[in-house]
């Protein structure tokens, strides 16, 4: 069955948390590999009542052990037993684990066409094949290991994969370093043969230091299915163009709470945990009179809503303004009365533009100076000292870069800019009237001047798509600059499709923080008291 968007995000974070990209095509069960990474495309629910209700009596034994003392964490009975990677990537959606008794979440990869079987009955490694270590159910940390096994190695695939994430209770762990066959768990004397009966190993993980280590269990008891994951393979390219998440399952990360104690109330931080935080304000212009319509940039707009929602701003969107219509809007914004109990303030356009300037949607052009003129320290007194950030989804040009081609070639109007020699020269003159007063403000840009940037008409612009991926997963722990510069390394990555092959390169046009700049998602003080918002 299906999950909340919230669940989703959290499964697909456990996915990518524990994809190791680079040991993609190494081992002898990764033949004919040759992807990179994944993309999650479903999580559903397995509910199989039965199988629940043995999983759950047999945690009330463990549970029993661990309280008379015969249960313990493993690594911390052998800190050499590092935790596995599933437990430092889980998110707190998925916190119902008992880490005392070694329950944790695993990775299991087989065919598609066994996991009915599965779901019905559970896993059953008497019909499994023989690996490693003996005849065993096998489940790994990582997706990586996992993914080896979702397809027949002599005929691959690279859509509608599926592997399985198991509710796991390792109880005991015998820790093995080389390379045995086991029957079932040693007894926890260290005798291969024991005669007295001693009480045996619960689980055995298997860790010759190669490329992964091999978690085995000898009863089904001690697992359950609980969420089919379905994903494709994709290489390194596709990865940084195509977004990990839909956009209903934007799950934004809280802010570490430790990490805003630490930085919140420095003297070189900006102040950014009021609620709201600020206004954002996105133009979002997608028919033009005399350009190709904007065909994607509606995906761009419903992510920066949910983003900038889910980042405590109130959120603003004007659709198809003319340049008069632009400057009004940024007239308007800068007389907000509410900006004076604000810590910040965004804006985004999503427009065709030509070098620093963007065009309304009758043609007309705006340089990028008029918009931010608006928000200087004189001219917008109630946010002097706050952070102002732009963000310009538009073209500066009708270059390609072609450092992947081997030539710049001029762009037909289909692209997002192209304006002549003389609109471009009216445009930095306007700019050169506003150098001055222009404390703490960032504009950010999806191109260099004279240069292309590229939109997808499914999945909306590159640009867009990285600062919504990075933000909601970094923003919790990283600071503006950092953000942005993790940004402009998913654009510089990617390549557009077929002949060519295209890049396109993100910039910081002007950046005039005087401080340091942390989003801090989802935290907000309330009567003095930091508290983490739902």
């Amino acid at each position: 069955m299906g999950v909340s968007a919230e669940t989703s995000c959290a499964v697909t974070e456990l996915v990518q948390g524990t994809w190791q990209s680079k040991k993609t095509g190494r081992g002898q069960d990764t033949r004919n590999l040759d992807h990179t990474y994944i993309v999650v495309k479903k999580v559903e629910a397995i509910i199989n009542e039965g199988l629940l209700e043995r999983y759950k009596t047999t945690k009330r034994q463990h549970r029993l052990r661990q309280t008379q003392g015969r249960l313990k964490p493993y690594y911390y009975v052998d800190p050499t037993m590092k935790k596995p990677m599933t437990v430092e990537t889980e998110s707190s959606v998925l916190d119902t684990l008992n880490e005392d008794i070694n329950e944790q979440y695993l990775f299991h990869g087989t065919k598609s066409a066994y996991i009915p079987s599965i779901c019905a009955m559970g896993p059953d490694f008497r019909i499994a094949r023989k690996g490693m270590f003996g005849r065993a159910i096998y489940l790994s940390e990582s997706a990586t290991k996992a993914d080896q096994y979702a397809d027949e190695m002599d005929s691959r695939r690279t859509e509608d994969l599926q592997i399985l994430i198991y509710r796991v209770l390792l109880g005991n762990v015998y820790y093995c370093e080389e390379q045995q066959t086991f029957r079932r768990p040693p007894c926890v004397c260290g005798e291969k043969i024991c005669r007295d009966h001693h009480e045996t190993f619960d689980s055995v993980i298997g860790d010759t230091r190669k490329l992964f280590r091999e978690f085995l269990l000898f009863t089904a008891e001690q697992c359950y299915p609980e969420y089919i994951v379905t994903y494709d393979r994709i290489d390194q390219f596709q990865a940084r163009a195509v977004p990990q998440l839909p956009v209903t399952s934007l799950c934004l990360r809280a802010a570490d709470p430790s990490l805003f104690m630490e930085e919140a109330y420095k003297d070189d931080v900006y102040q950014n945990c009021g609620l709201p935080r600020g206004r954002a304000v996105i133009v979002n212009n997608i028919n033009f009179q005399h350009h190709e319509k904007r065909d994607g940039s509606e995906m761009d707009c419903k992510a920066l809503v949910e983003l900038m929602e889910q980042m405590s701003y109130t959120v603003i969107v004007h659709n198809d303004l003319t340049a008069q219509g632009i400057f009004d809007v940024m007239e308007s914004e800068s007389k907000q009365l509410s900006h004076w109990t604000s810590d910040s303030f965004i804006v985004f356009i999503l427009s065709h533009g030509m070098s620093n300037a963007v065009y309304g949607t009758d043609g007309y052009s705006l340089p990028y100076s008029m918009m931010y003129m608006h928000f200087t320290t004189d001219s917008c007194p109630a946010l002097a000292g706050k952070p102002k950030m732009f963000f310009i989804q538009a073209c500066q040009g009708t270059k390609k870069d072609s450092r992947a081609a081997g030539g710049s070639v001029p762009l037909t109007m289909r692209q997002d800019g192209g304006q002549s020699d003389s609109v471009r020269a009216r445009c930095n003159e306007s700019e050169s009237k506003f150098g001055a007063n222009m404390c703490d403000i960032a504009v950010a840009t999806a191109t260099t001047p004279d240069y292309v940037s590229w939109r997808n008409k499914e999945n909306g612009s590159w640009f867009i798509n990285a600062i919504v991926r990075v933000f909601s997963e970094e923003a919790r722990s990283k600071h503006f600059l950092e953000l942005f510069t993790s940004v402009n390394s998913w654009v510089a990555s990617m390549k557009t499709q077929g002949q060519g092959q295209y890049q396109q390169v993100s910039s910081m046009e002007t950046m005039s923080f005087t401080k340091r700049f942390y989003f801090w998602p989802r935290l907000c003080i309330v009567n003095g008291e930091l508290q983490e918002l739902d």
